[in-house]
């Protein structure tokens, strides 16, 4: 019953994208390419950390015919395995400015934690300084599960421990970045999990608006991390708005592109 009604409101959304979406892509990843290949070769992604450049690899697997449960879509994901690593890649447009937002989705699957904690991605500048990193997504063990978590701009993340997440099952992750003002560090983020596109209004499951240091500058990059887990993401998308029920980042814009065909 789950997996239908995602299929319901993933048609919906499509049909809702071709007549009214506003919100404009400033990345969009479906990790096509030959399997085995390292991500940081494909695309203009880049090797940010340098130390172990292979461990984000192209698979053929296709998360979105896990997560709407149909089996008849091929496609491909990255595979993070575990190792540090980071690969960055540019977006489209530098976002700055008071209640300027931008919007962070994709598909997960995880598969073990070898750490209790895992930063999987971040935003920046594009400078090597990672105190610069904000609006980082975390995932950590709970029991048996998962949590994932969120944190402004620090290590120290708030995490959605009403909501266990289970091994082995793929998940839509939606996140927000949103700049409220330039000087008094009220910039916030917040976290969504398995969001409806069908919602007029992004509706958080978890808001963090704290006294962290707000980044101060243009986000312009997205870094993505293999640390001590092993998980695939799929459908990576960013965007700097979320408008008519759909922001540009929802995984269905390339739901009937030639890679899942």
């Amino acid at each position: 019953m789950k997996k239908k009604y995602r299929f319901y409101n993933y048609l919906m959304g499509l049909i809702m994208l071709q007549f009214g979406a506003t919100g404009q892509s400033l990345l969009s990843e479906g990790f096509i390419g030959n399997p085995g290949t390292p991500v940081y070769k494909q695309n203009y992604w880049q090797s940010f950390s340098g130390k172990n450049p292979g461990n984000i690899k192209i698979i053929k697997k296709s998360l979105l015919s896990e997560y709407l449960g149909l089996k008849f879509l091929v496609g491909h994901s990255a595979i993070l395995e575990p190792g540090d690593e980071i690969i960055s890649k540019s977006l489209s447009k530098s976002i700055y400015g008071d209640g300027a937002e931008v919007y962070v989705s994709f598909l997960l699957k995880l598969d073990s934690l070898e750490e209790n904690q895992n930063m999987l991605i971040s935003l920046g500048t594009g400078s090597a300084d990672t105190s610069l990193h904000v609006g980082r997504l975390f995932l950590k063990k709970d029991g048996a599960g998962f949590n994932v978590g969120i944190a402004k701009s620090t290590n120290n993340p708030t995490y959605l421990t009403a909501r266990r997440l289970e091994y082995h099952t793929t998940y839509f992750i939606l996140y927000r970045y949103k700049f409220n003002s330039k000087s008094n560090n009220d910039d916030e983020v917040a976290l969504s999990v398995n969001e409806s596109p069908l919602d007029k209004t992004f509706v958080p499951d978890l808001v963090v608006k704290s006294g962290e240091k707000d980044i101060g500058e243009a986000i312009n990059t997205l870094y993505l991390r293999a640390s001590g887990s092993k998980l695939f993401v799929d459908n990576l998308n960013v965007s700097d708005k979320y408008t008519d029920g759909i922001p540009g980042a929802y995984p269905y814009q390339r739901y009937f592109l030639p890679d899942y065909i």
